[in-house]
């Protein structure tokens, strides 16, 4: 069976310990994926086999005229390396140890893509609005760059390691796995969505606390400004499709995240679906319902071109996106009294966004004291993003109705409740 996750994944991922190992070859399965590796780059695909029928058959499927070395017994697990094809069955290239396939696989994806333009390994800025990721693991990642529509590939600390086509720089990616033996922390994947003009550092709080939780984290930036909701869905999935090792994913976003994501979960068709569960979803700030600001500022000629098509989806059109299916929770910015942050904005707010904007049916929800920005550096709301994570409950009953002095989950207030359209104006 062809059982393989990465950039064309079909099924889960799944750790393999060493008894595992014994028990498959009584049990006479055939092949196994790569526990929490790439198993399938660019269409090369490395299966686990287990007896010795198994390798030879594998062998002679493929590999006459081929170079496959065919062991006589075999005393550790042996692998078979496959190369693309249009039609099953793949070819088989090599059979052997994991080692030996997966550095004949380098080998061949060096001969056929390259490794980009020469290079320089140099500092950069790490992607603000004119890049977009196309692949992420383990803080590495491929970019796509918004106007020129050439790639680079970047290192935990945003340094360029090359630069050229996606599939150059996946090749590079490729020789800093193995050679830095990079894999996720877990097969719980964390996805952080920014929100409008800003980028993943944003999240940086809360990706190490996400990280110190136990969790795999994949901080995506996506070029908020340049592109409509659509399209940054779509860029996310693409991510998420090319993702190895993962069984279950949750999203944590902010702002304008928080459409990102239900415009990809409202998606259908795509691979990732297959192979990963979604778990729970916070959003912190969201303009769940739209933004006053924007409904006043949209008509503007400049609002657009300036901010972009999705900056001018924060309105109240946006009431119009599905509600996540699964567990799901906002988290709020305010002062928990009639007056927030702005005054110019009617009922409490964050500064930008009124807390009634933010609700949405079905989910949890919690008001802590803070602006639409600082909301991400929020002790309490960084607490409660990693309690309901784990749990499905953002705070303890006792802290969430006293805490700050205002009711905050669960209950219904004037502040909180559903508004009519001329309460989004803002007051001038």
């Amino acid at each position: 069976m062809d059982n393989c996750y990465g950039d064309s994944s079909a099924s889960s991922p799944r750790r393999v310990a060493a008894p595992l190992y014994a028990a498959c070859v009584l049990n006479g399965i055939l092949c196994l994926p790569l526990p929490l590796a790439a198993a399938d780059v660019l269409g090369w695909k490395i299966e686990l086999l287990e007896t010795p029928a198994a390798v030879n058959e594998a062998a002679g499927n493929g590999a006459a005229g081929n170079g496959a070395a065919v062991p006589a017994t075999v005393a550790q697990p042996r692998y078979r390396l496959l190369a693309p094809s249009d039609s099953p069955p793949h070819r088989v290239v090599l059979v052997g140890t994991r080692t030996e396939c997966e550095q004949r696989r380098l080998d061949e994806l060096r001969r056929i893509h390259g490794t980009g333009f020469a290079n320089l390994r140099v500092p950069t800025f790490g992607g603000k609005q004119f890049w977009a990721d196309e692949f992420v693991f383990a803080g590495w990642r491929i970019q796509r760059g918004v106007l020129t529509g050439h790639y680079r590939l970047l290192d935990d600390r945003d340094v360029r390691h090359a630069w050229g086509s996606y599939e150059s720089c996946r090749v590079t990616f490729e020789e800093q796995r193995l050679h830095r033996q990079l894999r996720h922390r877990s097969e719980h994947v964390v996805v952080l969505l920014h929100g409008l003009v800003r980028s993943k550092d944003c999240m940086s709080k809360l990706e190490s606390d996400l990280e110190g939780a136990g969790y795999a984290t994949v901080a995506v930036n996506y070029p908020s400004t340049r592109a409509p909701l659509a399209e940054h869905a779509a860029q996310v999935a693409q991510v998420l499709d090319r993702l190895g090792g993962a069984k279950q994913v949750s999203f944590v976003v902010h702002s304008l995240g928080g459409l990102v994501v239900r415009t990809l979960l409202a998606r259908q068709g795509d691979a990732w679906r297959e192979r990963m569960q979604v778990q729970r979803v916070v959003m912190l700030a969201p303009p769940s319902n739209g933004s006053a600001i924007a409904d006043v500022l949209a008509p503007q000629g400049w609002f657009e071109p300036l901010l972009g098509a999705a900056a001018a989806a924060t309105t109240a059109e946006t009431a119009g996106l599905p509600v996540p299916s699964c567990e799901f929770a906002v988290i709020a910015g305010g002062t928990g009294s009639t007056i927030g942050k702005n005054p110019l904005l009617s009922g409490d707010n964050d500064g930008l966004l009124r807390v009634a904007t933010t609700r949405l049916p079905g989910g949890a929800f919690l008001r802590v004291n803070a602006r639409h920005r600082k909301i991400l550096d929020d002790p309490r709301a960084r607490a409660a993003t990693l309690r309901f994570l784990a749990s499905g409950v953002l705070e303890a009953p006792a802290a969430s109705s006293v805490a700050d002095g205002a009711p905050s989950e669960g209950r219904q207030t004037e502040d909180t409740a559903p508004e009519t359209e001329s309460q989004r104006r803002v007051k001038l």
